[in-house]
């Protein structure tokens, strides 16, 4: 892989592309808001952590979640499926672009048409790369590159199913790990960026990001370049 030439694609490729910067701000300002609302839910359930490790200490017994907790917990683990099913239809998005197919802010809803497949992928994924960690946190590390493509596939192909897609990203992610953790580590930088601006330059470098490893995921899948085509919704 020529990661070089890689960026350059990927560059040529969102350059072109109509509302890029329109639809990242869009996507920006959801997610910033649902963690936002999610850590406010977080922080109901800290403090009732810290309250019940207080109880607990001073021999008492901790009380039972009551529906404020409850209510905070519901929103906290909707709040992280949500996020988990925004973020793929930016992945749908980028995934667009970098196939210079028609594109537009409607590619974020694009998970939401296979939420129950992309809240399946994400739990195994976390039961696998779990798993794995109990072995040594490299292992665990090796499992995390090993599923990454799985929502790429699934998005080519949306009638797959969830360990389907996990188990053509492992074959697909055979011997390509390492080059893959190696384009990770060349947007440090660029991610540092974005934390420290609270994310406001995300709306200009998550495009180039995640373009470019929709160009990897396309090398990968297809060498030729026959790209599944699009889906059309009918009228």
């Amino acid at each position: 892989m020529n990661r070089t030439q890689l960026k350059r694609r990927a560059r040529h490729a969102y350059m072109d592309t109509k509302r890029l910067y329109l639809t990242t701000f869009i996507y920006v300002l959801i997610v910033f808001l649902l963690n936002y609302v999610a850590g406010r839910m977080n922080g109901i359930l800290a403090q009732w952590g810290s309250n019940a490790i207080k109880l607990i200490e001073a021999g008492k017994i901790a009380p039972l979640y009551t529906q404020k907790e409850w209510t905070a917990f519901l929103f906290a683990v909707l709040i992280d499926i949500i996020l988990q099913i925004v973020g793929v239809g930016f992945i749908s998005y980028t995934l667009n672009i970098s196939r210079h197919n028609p594109t537009g802010i409607a590619d974020l809803a694009d998970g939401f048409s296979v939420t129950f497949k992309v809240f399946a992928i994400a739990l195994m994924q976390g039961i696998f790369i779990a798993l794995w960690s109990l072995l040594f946190i490299v292992p665990g590390i090796i499992a995390m590159y090993r599923y990454r493509m799985a929502y790429y596939i699934l998005l080519d192909d949306p009638d797959k199913g969830p360990l389907q897609c996990i188990r053509e990203s492992k074959e697909l992610m055979r011997g390509h790990k390492k080059e893959l953790f190696v384009l990770d580590l060349s947007f440090i930088g660029w991610e540092f960026l974005i934390t420290i601006s609270a994310g406001i330059l995300g709306i200009w470098i998550l495009p180039y990001i995640y373009t470019t490893y929709a160009m990897y995921y396309n090398d990968l899948a297809y060498p030729d370049g026959s790209f599944p085509l699009p889906v059309v919704d009918e009228e």
